[in-house]
């Protein structure tokens, strides 16, 4: 943690993305109608935003799965086949999830994709479980697609609960099991405030001009309030700041994908030289 320079000057600077100026909600641009100058720092103090990030994006909104295989192999030639999520739906309950994959899978054009079923593993006796959700295909084998880190598509498998590479066919009428838990109310972990008045900062493998990350740590439909409890220092990129530039980003590096009306407030000070 560093200190401020004696003789420094902080300046607040105050951000919405109500009025973005150009751009969208969460990827936007403001000018300034008096420019700060002689910036050195930059420093994250609160972030306001009601928590409406919809779990599923546009390049993920999918179950990925293969059907008619042969049982205990890896799927190798055979079509895979997806059925849409909604971009648009939030998940208030791992049980409504279920319903509504249920109901997705019914509504296909596809004969052999209405023998899917989906249920989940509640109990293993009273009051304990895994939460697993459990795949059975009434019609022929069947195997759910394996993550696969280059393909955004297959980030829906992961969240709904099939994190590895692969996976093999399972015959008619077998319980297929889930490796991983629905994550499927919450999209991500935190969300990260990309600005254009800082340097590089880097995280697994990828690089964000990241002012601070937010936890998400409230269910959808309420008020997700930060306060930085911290005095930490971002070098600024530039000495005089007339336009500032945010983008909101989840864990994986996506634009996040809330309502039109969903904004956020966030308040910034800028350590200036006199």
């Amino acid at each position: 943690m560093e200190v401020a320079s004696v003789g420094t000057v902080n300046k607040q600077l105050l951000l919405n993305s109500w009025q973005t100026g150009s751009g969208t909600n969460t990827n936007f641009s403001q000018s300034l109608q008096n420019p700060i100058q002689n910036a050195r720092a930059v420093h994250f103090l609160s972030f306001v935003m009601p928590q409406m990030i919809r779990p599923f994006t546009a390049a993920d909104g999918f179950f990925s799965f293969y059907q008619d295989g042969t049982a205990g192999q890896v799927p190798t030639t055979q079509t895979l086949k997806t059925v849409s999520i909604s971009t648009d739906m939030y998940f208030f309950s791992i049980a409504g999830f279920i319903t509504y994959l249920n109901g997705q899978l019914q509504a296909s054009a596809d004969a052999r994709v209405k023998n899917i079923v989906v249920s989940q593993e509640t109990t293993y006796g009273t009051g304990y479980g895994t939460m697993r959700l459990i795949f059975k295909d009434s019609g022929g084998t069947f195997a759910p697609a394996g993550f696969n880190y280059n393909n955004p598509a297959l980030e829906g498998n992961y969240k709904i609960g099939f994190a590895l590479p692969s996976y093999k066919f399972v015959a008619a009428n077998t319980s297929l099991y889930a490796d991983g838990f629905p994550n499927v109310i919450l999209r991500t972990n935190s969300i990260r405030i990309q600005t254009n008045l800082t340097g590089s900062t880097h995280s697994a493998n990828r690089d964000f001009n990241t002012v601070f990350t937010v936890p998400v740590n409230v269910n959808p439909g309420n008020i997700l309030v930060f306060n930085s409890p911290y005095r930490i220092q971002f070098p600024a990129i530039c000495p005089l700041i007339s336009e500032v530039s945010i983008t909101l980003l989840d864990d994986d590096g996506n634009l996040l994908n809330i309502p039109d009306n969903c904004y956020m407030s966030c308040v910034l000070a800028i350590e200036c030289d006199p």
